[in-house]
């Protein structure tokens, strides 16, 4: 059985909530898993609404650093900057240069 867009939106949604509530270190792994399939401006209102936009935050900047090249990062980037406040995109990016560094000294050229 397949589910809408909508029913899986809200099952990510409970699913969010339900990991910051009992396993806040699950938070950054399953984000990393919706930004391919939901548009980040999408998860970042979730992820305010559930009280977790910090962790949301060091998602994306890990999630973007994996992406393979500078034009998508910055793509990327751009939309998720009109979704954060400018203590959010303070906190994004160390975070993201931190781990574009980690993942081009293992070798790395993209990871999800």
């Amino acid at each position: 059985m397949r589910c809408n867009r909508g029913t899986q939106l809200a099952c990510a949604s409970c699913n969010v909530e339900s990991l910051a509530r009992c396993q806040p270190d699950e938070l950054v792994p399953f984000f990393r898993t919706l930004f391919p399939v939901f548009p980040v401006n999408l998860l970042a209102s979730m992820a305010a609404e559930r009280g977790c936009i910090d962790v949301f935050v060091d998602a994306a900047a890990r999630f973007c650093a994996a992406i393979p090249t500078r034009t998508e990062r910055r793509t990327f980037y751009a939309v998720l900057e009109a979704c954060l406040d400018a203590a959010q995109c303070e906190q994004f990016r160390p975070a993201l240069e931190a781990e574009w560094w980690r993942l081009r000294a293992k070798g790395a050229t993209h990871a999800r």
